[in-house]
């Protein structure tokens, strides 16, 4: 699975250029620790009224509320979606044809044990994207919750080391194939949903990056028990 991850990015400029961007904030937090049901950045491609296509980062709550849910809660146990399994869930499987989207990273976390974090980066991208799914819930006061769940897969060598799931982290050409709008067959977006072969590193971070509230740079730097 994917529990936490960062978007501590150095610049919202860097990030535009990173993932080619037309829209997005001129100030963006730099997060080390986020965690499901807060807030995250997420890329999609939105298809206008003219013909035109736009490249925009919107602000989503990560954990899924489909649109017909009855209430929010349930968005706290839809933050990853299984790739091998999209197309057979109620919730996953209308969102793949036209609501996909990329959440970027510049690392994510996973636990080898209860009480040993890692913090895991990509060798040669100092940004990446997940795939992602995404939907509007409209709650009964009139409000609009945007919300999205990460896409996870078996994992590659490098990570069956640490766990048995990964998320799915998309190479330049699968982020352009997965935000197109245009593209809408599922057989298509989904055959990039596979482990990434890029070289991989890892490394121990302090056990209280296990509290979200610890969300600054020191808990995600390398961290040497005495």
């Amino acid at each position: 699975m994917c529990g936490r991850f960062t978007q501590s990015f150095p610049s919202p400029e860097f990030l535009a250029q990173q993932f080619r961007l037309d829209d997005w904030p001129r100030e963006l937090m730099q997060r080390y620790n986020l965690a499901p049901t807060q807030h995250v950045f997420a890329i999609v491609d939105r298809e206008f009224l003219d013909g035109r296509v736009r490249r925009q980062l919107l602000f989503m709550k990560w954990g899924l509320v489909p649109f017909w849910a009855k209430g929010p809660a349930i968005g706290s146990m839809m933050i990853n979606a299984r790739a091998e399994t999209l197309l057979e869930k109620p919730a996953f499987k209308r969102l793949v044809a036209r609501q996909r989207c990329v959440i970027p990273a510049d690392s994510f976390y996973e636990w080898q044990r209860p009480k040993e974090p890692l913090r895991i980066h990509l060798d040669e991208r100092p940004a990446f994207g997940f795939a992602g799914l995404y939907d509007h819930w409209h709650a009964p006061n009139g409000d609009t919750w945007t919300s999205c769940t990460i896409i996870t897969c078996a994992p590659n060598d490098f990570m069956a080391a640490i766990h048995r799931r990964m998320p799915v982290i998309l190479d330049s050409a699968a982020v352009e194939l997965w935000l197109d709008p245009t593209i809408t067959e599922s057989e298509v977006v989904t055959a990039v949903l596979r482990p990434t072969t890029d070289p991989m590193r890892a490394y121990r971070v302090h056990p209280e990056v296990g509290n979200v509230r610890n969300d600054t740079i020191e808990w995600s730097m390398e961290y040497h028990p005495s």
